[in-house]
């Protein structure tokens, strides 16, 4: 016996299979989309997890300040060019720093940087440079800033910023230009006040979700209590962020030995250090400990030649 199909029959399987083919190629199109999206996602993601680690960073100038829970914006010492160029304008010789930190103890996580700053006339010069990352995310900064004595007790500065954000695997590069701007009110020998504004236009770094490189105002108070003993306290407020609080102490049991501690808020960590002064040079270490993230320590060396009489 012989079976035959129906003349319909073969047209019907051949438009089915095409509806299938389509409905195939669709999803195909569909799961290639999600799946371009998701790596665009999460890769941007990692970018602002990254950025904002890094940025967390970014104003703890040198170990003094780490070990002081970050404070910085009342000293007018070497590393004023990174945390306040309204201190800067006070300096009256011409100092050099230079750092490095293994965040969290993490090798790709490596954050290093110098700064250097020269009187001149009526203000004071500065130069900074800061790398952080490895061949898979990089973050670099230079800046060219200058501070000005405007009054015995006041100082302004400004710096420029290059800053750009790198990620291999073809994702290439991103930079912008930032601003910074910073004062600095000595009220007496004992008790001094800092502010500073941290890229107030927020330089975009993506078109993709309006990604932008933070903004941070700090404002801050140090006071002299004794010839031995010094502490400073801090709030920071990044944009879209809750305030954070920072304080530090800073004790000097002998002319040429200092010992530090400090503390910060949001996230919270625990930081100490120590530093010793040798002739026209000061080295100093410090570390702070996430509860979380966990350990990272800091080594930085200061040139300073003895002030003019």
């Amino acid at each position: 016996m012989v079976f035959t199909l129906p003349q319909h029959l073969p047209g019907a399987l051949c438009a089915e299979s095409r509806q299938r083919r389509h409905a195939f190629a669709r999803c195909v199109r569909i799961n290639y989309l999600r799946a371009v999206t998701l790596n665009l996602f999460l890769t941007q993601s990692v970018i602002a997890l990254l950025v904002s680690v890094s940025g967390i960073a970014q104003w703890q100038a040198g170990p003094m300040a780490v070990a002081l829970g970050g404070t910085s914006l009342t000293r007018g010492d070497a590393w004023s060019a990174l945390s306040n160029q309204g201190a800067m304008a006070f300096s009256d010789t011409w100092s050099g720093a230079v750092f490095i930190e293994n965040r969290f103890s993490v090798a790709g996580l490596s954050d290093k940087g110098m700064a250097a700053q020269i009187p001149l006339g009526s203000g004071t010069a500065g130069v900074v440079f800061r790398s952080f990352g490895n061949a898979r995310y990089a973050e670099s900064k230079a800046g060219l800033g200058c501070g000005m004595r405007l009054s015995e007790k006041f100082g302004a500065g400004v710096q420029a910023n290059y800053v750009n954000y790198s990620i291999a695997e073809g994702y290439g590069s991103r930079f912008n230009v930032t601003v910074d701007a910073g004062l600095y009110y000595r009220m007496n020998q004992r008790i001094s006040f800092g502010a500073h504004l941290s890229n107030p236009s927020r330089a975009q770094l993506s078109d993709f979700n309006n990604e932008r490189i933070p903004t941070l105002l700090r404002i801050g108070c140090g006071w002299k209590i004794s010839d031995q003993v010094q502490v400073a306290g801090e709030a920071w407020q990044w944009a879209g962020s809750n305030a954070q609080f920072r304080a530090g102490i800073n004790y000097d049991p002998v002319p040429r030995l200092a010992i530090r501690a400090g503390a910060t808020t949001g996230p919270s960590s625990m930081n100490f250090g120590f530093g010793y002064k040798a002739k026209g040079i000061t080295f100093d270490a410090a570390a702070s400990w996430h509860q979380v993230l966990g350990f990272s320590p800091q080594l930085g060396a200061t040139i300073r030649p003895s002030a003019k009489s």
